[in-house]
């Protein structure tokens, strides 16, 4: 609280903080303000609302279906945790995978989890388990015949992470 606006108002101390000292336990070093008037703080406002909506953030509303799908799975795997697994990898499963391309952001972000947070590897372990059962609905009749598709694309994208970030050996031309 910072000084009155009236010179000639005493000073006064908050019991605690600002103590004289020797009084409070502290010691030296706390400063003295003064308590402003409940005159003045009851007419005080509060701080202004704009009542216009250029501040406000809105939700696109043209947002696509894979964009969508990201969005939920994102949100539930930040909560995902050992002890609400059971329920938000059902929450997981029910969601709607309608084609290869969808299966395969799935496939990513529980495969970027699973590197980013090496402590719940395991955990992650078991939801790709338990998404490698789930019948997809998948809408290509090519692909609903494949039950091993989540397993093959999981694979896949491993292989493909691997490549990426392994450096290949350096051959040094003075040992030939």
């Amino acid at each position: 609280l910072g000084p009155s606006e009236n010179p000639d108002e005493p000073l006064r101390y908050v019991e605690g903080w600002n103590s004289p000292p020797g009084r409070s336990g502290r010691g030296r070093g706390h400063r003295k303000t003064t308590m402003p008037n409940k005159r003045k703080l009851n007419r005080r406002s509060s701080p202004q609302i704009p009542h216009s909506q250029e501040g406000k953030w809105l939700r696109p509303a043209n947002v696509d279906e894979k964009e969508h799908t990201r969005r939920h799975l994102q949100s539930i795997l930040n909560k995902l945790t050992t002890k609400n697994f059971v329920q938000l990898s059902d929450q997981i499963l029910n969601i709607d995978i309608k084609s290869k391309d969808s299966l395969g952001l799935v496939i990513e972000l529980v495969y970027d989890k699973a590197v980013s947070e090496p402590k719940y590897s395991m955990m992650y372990a078991d939801l790709c388990k338990k998404l490698s059962e789930k019948k997809t609905s998948v809408e290509d009749t090519a692909i609903q015949q494949d039950s091993k598709l989540f397993k093959r694309l999981l694979l896949r994208h491993c292989q493909e992470q691997f490549q990426k970030k392994r450096i290949p050996p350096v051959i040094d031309s003075s040992i030939t």
